[in-house]
């Protein structure tokens, strides 16, 4: 399940834990977009650290809340962070993981222009079932 931080990503998880079979694995995946990363080009390497400061922070504030929710719900959950373009990381995490399905939140209003693209890149390219919860 791909997770952002977001209201959207934590409605999408509370609807995969309420559906899920108990002792199911769900695997977490965050990609923090290249211009978060200090490593890459998205703007002076002066600035990397500044740039990498408004960059969520996994340990808290994109893994915490849905892996409780799944705990709870009897799944053993995992989770990783990722660098890079948000569709190619989900899609090569279901692949390296050899994943069943790939769950993601939908965003509306103005977050949906970045989000939407990330969905339709999803649907796609992706190998495995995708399910794309609505907000609200």
């Amino acid at each position: 399940m791909a997770v952002d931080g977001s209201e959207h990503s934590l409605n999408a998880a509370k609807f995969l834990a309420g559906i899920l079979p108990k002792r199911s694995y769900v695997r977490l995946v965050g990609v923090v977009g290249y211009e978060f990363n200090p490593d890459t080009h998205g703007g002076p390497v002066g600035e990397a650290q500044e740039r990498l400061s408004h960059a969520p922070k996994p340990g808290v504030s994109i893994f915490d809340a849905p892996a409780q929710l799944f705990q709870e719900a009897g799944a053993e959950v995992s989770d990783v962070q990722r660098y890079g373009h948000p569709a190619q990381e989900i899609l090569s995490e279901a692949k390296e993981w050899q994943a069943n399905m790939v769950v993601v939140g939908h965003h509306d209003g103005p977050a949906r222009w970045f989000f939407g693209s990330v969905a339709e890149a999803l649907v796609k390219n992706s190998s495995v079932p995708l399910l794309i919860v609505p907000s609200g």
